[in-house]
């Protein structure tokens, strides 16, 4: 169970989807369906060749872990302003239908101080 994020300037490009099947030398999987949008995974050139971005490419973390959001340890503690979860929608109601849940997150070095 993987994440793919957006390359792109829209957060809710990235993707999530299951592996069916992973290459004898561990370096290439398959997914159980397409993706749905582009996702750069071997850097970027702009068409008139001005701009070359070798390190450009989405990001892929595993699912199926515990994951850990943490701070930075030197500017965290001095500046009391540390890691943060956010969890975004597009509704502009008031009946806001965003509900997270989170399992398996230990969150460290995080918030705001004197809040």
């Amino acid at each position: 169970h993987i994440f793919v994020s957006s390359t792109e300037h829209q957060m809710l490009e990235a993707e999530e989807c299951y592996i069916s099947a992973v290459s004898s030398d561990g370096r290439v999987i398959e997914i159980t369906k397409p993706l749905q949008y582009e996702h750069w995974g071997a850097g970027w050139t702009s068409e008139d060749g001005l701009y070359d971005m070798d390190g450009y490419r989405a990001s892929v973390g595993l699912l199926t872990r515990n994951v850990v959001v943490q701070g930075d340890h030197t500017y965290s503690k001095a500046e009391q302003f540390g890691a943060q979860i956010v969890l975004s929608t597009e509704s502009n109601t008031e009946d806001n239908p965003l509900k997270g849940m989170l399992s398996n997150v230990e969150v460290r070095l995080a918030g705001q101080g004197l809040k």
